[in-house]
């Protein structure tokens, strides 16, 4: 059996230079990543993702909710070697509160009348991706003393999407319980005015209150613009109900004169 250490001449799976230990002197990766995958091999990565407080999920998730400015100012600055990107950040913080309602419902947890009257979580997801892509626009505008461009303006807003889904993660066995919805209505912008204006800050460089007001109006003008989406998309399905039933109508009366 070969030994970690041992002095055999292997193909690095990867750049194919020649491997004589356990990692490739070339570009680092190790042997055994360039073995046939299993799924243990993709457990243990998962898990090892998880555990691993190294890692740059951990890394990100610590200093975001540590100091949110920092880690926004250092990836824009080019420091992402030890942070995961905004996207992949949103992207884990989704899915672990999709695998968080699916076993609270498995134990038995019920969803409130309002979350079953929400809208389906595609339609949110898709409004959610525009209204940050409206508030990045947005910000860069307000600030646009900062001389933040709007592709660092957007990954600052996407790593504070990821963070206000940390709280709505945190947050969700009480936002189930019916009556709670004022509640929510009122905690969620009010975290993101907390976390965006403390995150903006060192970001932007403004003073607090120059930038607290921008990031209010900022968020306004973005849940003016969801309403109107929102709306926009109510008229649209209603108006093609209406048609569809006028044409039923028109069919029947069809059908019976015909007869």
């Amino acid at each position: 059996m070969e030994q970690e250490g041992e002095r055999t001449s292997r193909k690095c799976a990867n750049c194919d230079a020649e491997v004589v230990q356990l990692y490739c002197g070339t570009c680092g990766q190790n042997w055994m990543k360039g073995q046939r995958l299993a799924t243990a091999n993709i457990v243990q990565q998962f898990l090892s993702t998880l555990v691993n407080t190294d890692s740059a999920f951990w890394v990100t998730f610590f200093g975001m909710a540590s100091n949110p400015g920092r880690v926004c100012c250092d990836y824009v600055a080019g420091k992402r070697q030890k942070y995961v990107s905004p996207f992949v950040y949103v992207l884990i913080v989704a899915t672990a509160q999709l695998i968080f309602a699916y076993v609270l419902i498995r134990l038995g947890w019920k969803r409130s009348v309002a979350d079953e009257e929400d809208l389906p979580a595609e339609v949110f997801n898709v409004l959610l991706f525009l209204v940050s892509l409206v508030i990045a626009l947005l910000l860069t505008q307000l600030f646009s003393g900062s001389r933040r461009n709007f592709a660092e303006t957007y990954s600052f807003t996407l790593f504070l999407v990821g963070q206000l889904l940390w709280v709505d993660f945190l947050c969700m066995p009480i936002f189930a319980i019916d009556g709670t919805e004022p509640m929510e209505a009122f905690v969620m912008p009010t975290a993101w005015i907390v976390l965006t204006t403390w995150a903006g800050v060192p970001f932007f460089g403004y003073r607090w209150l120059a930038t607290l007001w921008r990031v209010v109006l900022a968020l306004a003008l973005a849940l003016g613009f969801l309403f109107g989406v929102v709306m926009a998309l109510a008229f649209a399905v209603a108006s093609w109900n209406s048609t569809a039933q006028a044409n039923a109508v028109v069919r029947c009366l069809s059908a019976e004169f015909s007869a």
